[in-house]
């Protein structure tokens, strides 16, 4: 039978002090502890420095951990209490623990008490920390240097930590316990990492403005549109400025020869006028059928001249520019609105090239 009876606080009921701890764990939180209040248990210096410290009043929850249903006990130190430190060793410095720890017959040993103390450490060139007791509650770490007689502040590093159900208006709540960490605005959103300016957005008129309104041309690119005008249409679109046709990637093609008739050196094999300003950025040339032998090269003339430093070339058994061992170069990308656009075979090749189609890419210009 696993039940345990009888329940805690049934009528008539009697309990021992675990069940007690027990059922006080689930409300000061499951496995929980540590001081109550920021000042309690503070471990200093004594008045006149001395080997020994001083361990103000104040509560603490200790979690029992010798026993798998312990729980937790309450502790608390009316009075300034002063604990003795062990003489330092002459050769090496040591490290000493503060801790205010629980005995419990129940569990171990033959006492029934709790207490604030001091575990010594063992002296070494590089010392370490004693192993925390059963049920302890780590209140400070004390480093004892070699030959020294007394213990002063600097020498003191605090270990205590808040309940992380006791915080008290006032308190400076951290974030891993769902605080902010600062007592300030200001301090509290960088703690949280949404400092004004680097993380988030600082209240302006205009944003709250955009975001009540969108009425006005300094607050929304919709302006331009016309009422109930489809805004998937690119012509509105760039009328209210919400798109730049100038980013705008655009190609021309067209067909320089057919696919049968096999194309020889000529000019002006292929004649029309741009449709609209463009600035051009690449030009391309693809055949249906390739030359076995020689190079096959196209000039592009826009606006009367030839806007190519470097002709397109397609090189023997291949059909496009693009893996021509020589790229073509730009020297004119400036391409206007309406400007002639002539098309100059400059060599044929073997002369069995068929189906030539030229391509311009670039942007629309303004």
């Amino acid at each position: 039978m696993t039940e345990k009876n009888p329940a805690i606080f049934i009528q008539a009921g009697t309990h021992p002090a675990e069940d007690v701890r027990r059922a006080f764990d689930i409300f000061v939180g499951a496995g929980s502890e540590g001081i109550v209040a920021a000042t309690d248990l503070a471990v200093t210096e004594t008045g006149t420095p001395a080997m020994s410290v001083t361990v103000a009043t104040g509560r603490a929850i200790i979690q029992g951990t010798e026993g798998t249903y312990q729980g937790p006990y309450i502790v608390e130190n009316r009075g300034i209490t002063v604990v003795p430190v062990t003489a330092s060793d002459v050769s090496n410095p040591r490290t000493d623990l503060v801790v205010a720890r629980v005995q419990d017959q129940a569990y171990s040993g033959t006492t029934n008490a709790w207490s604030l103390a001091v575990i010594e450490g063992t002296p070494a060139a590089s010392p370490v920390a004693p192993t925390l007791p059963a049920n302890a509650l780590l209140l400070a770490t004390v480093t004892v240097a070699s030959a020294v007689s007394t213990i002063v502040n600097a020498n003191i590093a605090d270990g205590r930590v808040i309940h992380p159900a006791a915080y008290y208006p006032g308190d400076t709540v951290p974030v891993g316990d769902g605080g902010t960490g600062a007592t300030t605005a200001g301090a509290a959103r960088t703690a949280l990492g949404v400092a004004v300016g680097s993380d988030v957005q600082a209240y302006t008129a205009v944003l709250a403005a955009t975001t009540a309104s969108f009425t006005t041309v300094a607050e929304s690119k919709l302006a331009g549109i016309e009422a109930g005008a489809d805004v998937t249409d690119s012509v509105n679109v760039m009328a209210a400025g919400a798109l730049d046709k100038t980013l705008i990637p655009t190609e021309i093609m067209t067909a320089a020869s057919d696919e049968i008739t096999a194309i020889v050196t000529a000019t002006d094999v292929m004649q029309f006028r741009m449709p609209y300003a463009m600035t051009g950025s690449e030009i391309r040339a693809s055949l249906g059928s390739a030359c076995a032998t020689g190079t096959f090269t196209v000039d592009v003339n826009v606006g009367g001249a030839t806007v190519l430093s470097t002709k397109v070339t397609v090189d023997a058994t291949e059909k496009t520019s693009t893996t021509a061992a020589i790229p073509a170069v730009l020297s004119v990308t400036a391409w206007a609105d309406d400007d002639p656009v002539s098309i100059d075979i400059d060599n044929q090749g073997d002369g069995t090239a068929t189906g030539l189609k030229i391509t311009m890419i670039g942007t629309r210009s303004a």
